[in-house]
């Protein structure tokens, strides 16, 4: 399941860094909470038992842009985390502006947060790119830092599961053969021709992999996933990989494209790869334009279609109701917060409403859920949580002021995301979601999402009620 595009891609661009400078980045479960991966420092291809914590953000909303650097804010829980961890180990704030790719680094240090009306703020000058020279620094950082002994015992579990022989896959960029895949399948060498060559300005050198926005980026990180997911499952892995070559032979990689991303949505009635291209074709039948000029990328359950004009987004209500069941089911509150609009849950609430006496119980349960599942964590993580207390009692008397003016706030979705947008606000969606049903709810979101918004809808066939229907918009980059 992915993030968003941005999101994803600053995840992938960061893991690549860091994998192609020969240390060990091992991503952390997308839920967690504040670290989004940890990265061992690597000593002559060994692993050297020295870790650092990173942050990830990709996306203009997580960032202010000035002509110092960017500015990344933050609230009270992750900055009393970071530097708890920081005891630790080195904690750094990574973030990736859409608007070159660049990737920017700061460390996360009591002396470089600075205090805002609200929350607070860190800032990454644009001095501080992730480059090739940043590697020293991020190491000496790493290896005069000193940890308080008390934790370390702590992520133990980091060590030893850098020594567990996993699939090796990386991309190579081959002047005879074009792209390959390179798997080391404990010890024995697999590689895998993708036919195909891309361009000289589609290569990043500096980085060995596709340029995030090229067609087949998305697919070899797909191709990844359906490799490890059945080297998990015990599979026959090398029967797999014949299956897979079988269809770049057959097909090219824009045949894997298409199976992959069939594969990914096997299960969620999201349409087919070849209908999605059936619909925009006849788009652009519709808009008078050339039907074979366009290139296309796959993200998760969605398309993006380029043409010489414009990128369009294609999407569909299965492949939203996907998102936002994913989102309400794993109680993914961050994911709530940043990626679905609270003008849509608003007008889903007042639909009906709900009475203080129900709504209100089930809200202070998910509360407690949320802040012991916290606290949990931070003890697995850290093993110190009294700087929680203080978040947690104004989160408190946040709720406390919530649940006292329910009855008197018309729409209270709003009023959550105007007192506590970060916190309150998706605990109000997610209790919402488990009073109404669900589904009809997914439903009304795809229709004010799709049907008032600036989405267009498209099928290809009217008289054809089987025909699945798709929404496309202009993709705002």
């Amino acid at each position: 399941m992915l993030n968003s595009r941005t999101e994803r891609k600053a995840m992938y661009t960061t893991a690549n860094y860091f994998t192609e400078i020969g240390w060990f980045f091992r991503e952390q479960p997308i839920l967690d909470f504040g670290i989004d991966a940890f990265v061992e420092i690597g000593k002559n291809g060994r692993p050297s038992g020295n870790f650092i914590a990173l942050q990830i953000k990709g996306g203009k909303s997580n960032f202010h842009k000035s002509k110092k650097g960017l500015t990344f804010y933050f609230d009270e829980i992750h900055k009393q985390y970071w530097l708890e961890v920081g005891k630790t180990f080195p904690v750094f704030i990574i973030i990736q502006d859409p608007s070159n790719d660049n990737l920017y680094w700061g460390r996360i240090t009591k002396e470089k947060i600075k205090k805002t009306p609200k929350n607070w703020k860190i800032i990454l000058p644009f001095s501080n790119e992730l480059i090739n020279t940043s590697k020293t620094e991020i190491e000496n950082i790493s290896t005069s830092h000193k940890t308080s002994s008390s934790y370390v015992s702590d992520y133990s579990y980091l060590t030893k599961k850098s020594r567990v022989t996993k699939t090796l896959f990386y991309v190579k960029n081959n002047s005879k053969f074009g792209l390959q895949i390179i798997l080391n399948l404990e010890g024995k060498p697999i590689t895998i021709n993708l036919n195909y060559k891309p361009k000289k300005n589609d290569w990043d050198n500096d980085k060995k992999e596709l340029k995030w926005n090229h067609p087949y980026y998305y697919t070899i990180s797909d191709l990844k996933k359906y490799i490890l997911t059945f080297n998990n499952e015990s599979k026959n892995i090398e029967e797999e990989i014949n299956k897979v070559e079988v269809r770049i032979k057959t097909g090219g990689i824009s045949k894997l494209a298409e199976f992959l991303f069939d594969w990914n949505n096997k299960s969620n009635g999201v349409p087919k790869y070849s209908y999605f291209v059936e619909a925009f074709e006849h788009f652009l039948e519709l808009e008078g334009k050339d039907k074979k000029s366009y290139e296309l990328q796959t993200v998760g359950e969605t398309i993006y279609f380029r043409t010489d004009e414009e990128e369009y987004i294609m999407n569909t209500y299965e492949g939203k109701i996907e998102e936002l069941k994913y989102f309400i089911e794993k109680k993914a509150y961050s994911e709530i917060y940043t990626m679905t609009d609270e003008y849509i849950w608003s007008e889903i609430y007042l639909d009906a409403g709900i009475e203080k006496a129900h709504f209100i119980p089930l809200m202070h349960n998910l509360w407690e859920e949320y802040w012991d599942n916290l606290y949990k964590r931070i003890r697995e993580q850290v093993g110190k949580t009294n700087h929680l207390d203080e978040s947690k009692e104004r989160s408190w008397r946040q709720f406390q002021i919530f649940s006292e003016s329910y009855n008197d706030v018309g729409d209270i979705i709003k009023y959550a995301y105007a007192l506590d947008d970060m916190e309150i606000y998706p605990l109000a969606v997610v209790s919402m979601m488990n009073i109404f049903d669900a589904d009809v709810c997914y439903l009304e979101y795809c229709e004010y999402e799709f049907e008032m918004g600036d989405w267009e809808s498209i099928r290809v066939d009217d008289q054809d009620d089987n025909k699945p229907i798709f929404y496309i918009k202009i993709n705002e980059i």
